[in-house]
């Protein structure tokens, strides 16, 4: 538990531990992390999976270059780096990119409350027009 723990908080950001509930969500999360069974059979093809997704040429040809995409990346996310959701940004031609000062990789427990404010506005301005 210890372990899981550990690696838990170091996608969430650095005040978590201090926020109301914090030690009830975090028995929760690692619960769950926990009760997922992990083999290295598992992992070779997580990993093999990730090598053959080619962002790139998803982005730039077909219908998702037609769709309008909110990347979401925290600027102290310790498991994908920063520069991954600008280069997305980047190739995706209808995209915004929303870098969370000071967010780590569950960027939505950073601030909950301007984040949901940011994709609400990001989906009000890309609805389809009736």
């Amino acid at each position: 538990d210890a372990q899981a723990e550990l690696f838990l908080l170091k996608m969430l950001p650095d005040d978590f531990e201090s926020r109301p509930g914090a030690a009830k969500l975090m028995a929760k999360m690692v619960a769950g992390f926990n009760s997922v069974e992990r083999s290295q059979a598992g992992i070779d093809g997580q990993l093999a999976a990730l090598g053959r997704f080619n962002t790139t040429s998803s982005l730039e040809a077909g219908e998702f270059a037609q769709i309008p995409m909110l990347v979401v990346h925290g600027d102290r996310d310790s498991v994908m780096d920063v520069e991954n959701g600008r280069s997305i940004a980047r190739r995706a031609s209808h995209s915004e990119l929303a870098v969370l000062e000071g967010a780590g990789h569950f960027w939505w427990h950073f601030d909950p409350i301007n984040t949901a404010r940011r994709v609400a506005g990001f989906m009000e301005r890309h609805e389809p027009h009736q």
